[in-house]
């Protein structure tokens, strides 16, 4: 909160807007790496690529590329992509076991 006001209250100086433009590729950083740390744990079951790339879970992949594709094709709300996947993962993970 106390940031919040300090942005409000000091948003039009220039010193102001001189962080915020630092802080930028930091905070892409952040989201970038993120990402990647839940594609590996998704495709891996760890947080870093590991040494092989044969042992990536192939469900997973599938209904990666399946939910990357209708993203791309149809651009649906991607909250109703991760519902299709989180349902398809049970029933595809269920059926597997």
């Amino acid at each position: 909160m106390a940031l919040a006001y300090m942005y409000y209250r000091f948003r039009g100086l220039s010193v102001m807007q001189g962080i915020l433009i630092g802080l930028r590729p930091a905070v892409i950083a952040m989201i970038a790496s993120a990402g990647i740390s839940l594609l590996c744990m998704a495709l891996y079951g760890q947080r870093t690529f590991p040494a092989e790339f044969g042992s990536m879970d192939l469900i997973a992949v599938a209904i990666f590329l399946v939910g990357f594709f209708i993203l791309r094709k149809w651009n649906p709300s991607p909250i109703k992509v991760m519902a299709g996947a989180a349902v398809s993962g049970v029933v595809l993970y269920s059926i597997a076991a």
